[in-house]
């Protein structure tokens, strides 16, 4: 918060002191004992913060201000220390008792300037707190909490906040007490020179009012911007019905502004980054999503933060609910999915929170909830978001309360299961399956076991499975083919045996055929993409024909693309454009199964 000055407490420990009574020779005496000992972060709870801010300047932008901060906390000590009175808080780094007064500037702070092209720009001063800036400011502090806040501002000047404003007496605003807030969760908004649109509608749901405050300038049109307010009041009113909790404000204020910083969802608060973009519809989707998952069910831990991938899965069904922009979710899923399975957490990031996220988080993640909706029915993840907002609302929750969810609302222990170990793994699962006349088996081809539900299409119908052993053979006969996962519901990357690959060329043009051709094209790029990391043995002598004929069928159905498509060329002939002259070098020639295709006559 520019040159701010807010208390920060960044170690404690606690002294104790017991006092008891012995006898040195004849005479009596008191000894005092001082015990030190760290506490953890865990060990402090905040139940309440009381924080007054001024904005000296913008330019450059100087804030002070002070904090209460009222704090619990919970001690593990000797049964003989009885005196609450006889214990005192000390900073760990200068030896100072910490309860009446505490002084120590932050050492994180970023500060917003007006690029050069729009000098002649509103002036906007606000907050962008990220986790880990967050704990600059809050060290330990976790759990959600209420909050007090004033701001003294310019006497031209507007001031938001996450709660409707309690009273505004000359310069100085100050706001009603918070929901309870995780501290990144903090938020205000200070403005000149603005046009503030407040409406409130019902469209069947209670929504809040929405306020949207836009920077003027002399190319300001409010007509460009009236869709902020038409689809932040649907995709409210879709998240109280999916989440079964109504929204917790009086009112949610969007701050419009072209600001060179990523967009912002704080409780109450949302800065919108360049409002006439498209991007702006689908981060306008992700920030309203934010107000319910971080806003009022929040994450406890720093590396569990990734969980928050859900947010970007309901972003897609949103928007395929309300026709906002032209994607659907299958098709989304589908463009995650790994075309080089060595690369996958490489080169896949996607910044989940903007500017809230201290890290970004692998693509890989969002799938395991696409996988949880189709396999346990469509509506899932909302009865599971129902349940956690029922028990968990204003809390900081852990992947494990996830899990307890999921479990109770399917009944099914492997629902929990899988969203446990999706979530505590950096890889994906990889299964080989292998057709014979009467059965079907599968291996786990990666170190961990997971616990993979899998459909299998044949003459007789679909069958769910659960594999869960490192090798799994279940009976199973079909007249035709045999596919697993036709529908691409699973996340798990599935291989077959070079027979199976040949009935799928048949199965191509074969209206008996159980999977589509987007299926069939997502089975071959799958297996590719499994190739690329060299799992796959070479083939004997007899299935080398078999595997040619399924890289020139790919090939002349366009299904492989990029390294893929140059390591099937090369499979093919040995023989690849000039383009693919390196990819065959530093890739292809080094995969055993390519290798032995190519150096083959057959």
């Amino acid at each position: 918060l520019g040159k701010s000055r807010i208390a920060r407490i960044s170690c404690l420990r606690y002294a104790a002191v017991r006092r008891f009574q012995t006898i040195l020779g004849s005479f009596p005496s008191l000894i005092t004992e001082r015990v030190m000992c760290v506490l953890s972060p865990s060990a402090f709870s905040p139940f309440h913060y009381a924080l007054n801010l001024t904005v000296q300047t913008v330019m450059p932008t100087v804030i002070e201000g002070d904090l209460q901060l009222y704090l619990r906390i919970t001690l593990d000590v000797d049964s003989k220390l009885r005196n609450v009175e006889d214990i005192h808080v000390v900073n760990c780094d200068t030896g100072e008792f910490v309860g009446a007064a505490f002084y120590e500037p932050p050492s994180g702070q970023v500060v917003l300037r007006i690029e050069r092209w729009n000098r002649n720009a509103p002036i906007m001063v606000g907050t962008l707190l990220t986790p880990g800036s967050a704990k600059r400011l809050f060290p330990g502090m976790e759990n959600p909490t209420t909050m007090d806040l004033c701001v003294r501002y310019t006497p031209a000047g507007h001031v938001r906040s996450n709660a409707a404003t309690k009273f505004v007496a000359g310069v100085v605003t100050c706001f009603e007490r918070t929901a309870p807030l995780a501290t990144q969760q903090f938020a205000f908004a200070g403005f000149e020179k603005t046009l503030i649109y407040n409406r409130t509608a019902l469209d069947g749901i209670e929504i809040p009012a929405v306020e949207i405050v836009f920077s003027l300038n002399k190319n300001f049109k409010r007509e460009k911007h009236a869709w902020i307010y038409s689809e932040a009041s649907k995709i409210i009113s879709l998240m109280t019905q999916w989440t079964g909790y109504s929204y917790p404000l009086e009112a949610l204020r969007i701050i419009s502004a072209p600001i060179r910083a990523s967009s912002h969802s704080s409780l109450g608060l949302i800065t919108l980054q360049h409002p006439s973009y498209t991007l702006a519809h689908v981060t306008l989707i992700h920030s309203i999503i934010q107000q319910w998952l971080s806003g009022v069910v929040s994450l406890a831990k720093a590396e569990e933060m990734c969980f928050e991938s859900l947010t970007t899965y309901l972003e897609w069904k949103v928007n395929e609910e309300l026709n906002i922009v032209n994607k659907t979710v299958t098709n989304e899923i589908e463009s995650i999915r790994p075309h080089d399975l060595t690369k996958e957490g490489k080169d896949d990031m996607r910044m989940l929170r903007s500017l809230e996220m201290i890290h970004a988080c692998p693509e890989r993640l969002i799938s395991i909830f696409y996988t949880i909706d189709e396999t346990f029915g469509r509506d899932t993840i909302k009865s599971i978001l129902k349940y956690m907002f029922r028990n968990f609302a204003y809390k900081a929750t852990t992947i494990s309360d996830w899990q307890q969810a999921a479990t109770e609302v399917t009944g099914n222990g492997h629902a929990g299961q899988m969203l446990a170990e999706w979530f505590t793994r950096k890889t994906r699962p990889v299964l080989h399956l292998a057709v014979s006349a009467n059965d079907i088996q599968f291996e786990q081809m990666t170190d961990d076991l997971w616990t993979v539900p899998v459909e299998i299409a044949g003459s007789t119908g679909i069958q769910l499975v659960a594999v869960t052993e490192k090798s799994t053979k279940l009976p199973y006969s079909s007249n035709d083919y045999v596919i697993a996962d036709p529908r691409r519901k699973s996340a798990a990357m599935i291989v077959y045996d070079a027979d199976s690959y040949i009935r799928m060329i048949r199965c191509w043009d074969d209206t008996r055929c159980p999977a589509n051709h987007d299926a069939l094209r997502g089975i071959v790029r799958d297996l590719v993409a499994v190739l690329l990391t060299d799992r796959i043995e070479p083939p004997v002598l007899m299935d080398i024909p078999k595997w040619k004929a399924l890289f020139k069928f790919s090939r002349n159905n366009r299904i492989l693309a990029g390294d893929a498509a140059c390591c099937a060329q090369y499979a093919i002939s040995r023989t690849a454009e000039i383009a693919c002259t390196w990819v065959v070098r530093d890739t292809c020639e080094k995969i055993r199964l390519f290798n032995t295709l190519a150096n083959s006559d057959l």
